[in-house]
């Protein structure tokens, strides 16, 4: 990752706009290549999966799918990991 930042709002933190709890964004750490949330210090990997910190769980993932050379991203359709391990695994792509 060069440092984009998905939008991410923490509670128990999650890739996209999605509200809980608490409306904190996430912010990219460049330095240390992880995403960080600002008010609780919960840390996740580039990929959304939990290092450590106060978050209970893991990001959430939105479904996502390739059509050509455009990434499609179905805001209707999220993955919790602790909910659907199976969805959340296979709600990424390798770019």
């Amino acid at each position: 990752m060069n440092g984009p930042n998905p939008s991410g709002i923490c509670g128990t933190c999650t890739v996209g706009r999605r509200r809980f709890l608490v409306d904190t964004a996430l912010r990219w750490n460049a330095p240390v290549h992880r995403f960080q949330c600002p008010k609780h210090h919960s840390q996740y990997q580039p990929d959304g999966t939990f290092i450590e910190g106060r978050a209970t769980r893991s990001m959430d993932r939105f479904a996502v799918r390739r059509d050509g050379n455009t990434v499609v991203v179905d805001l209707d359709t999220v993955f919790e990991q602790d909910r659907d391990a199976p969805g959340w695994k296979v709600a990424s792509l390798s770019i």
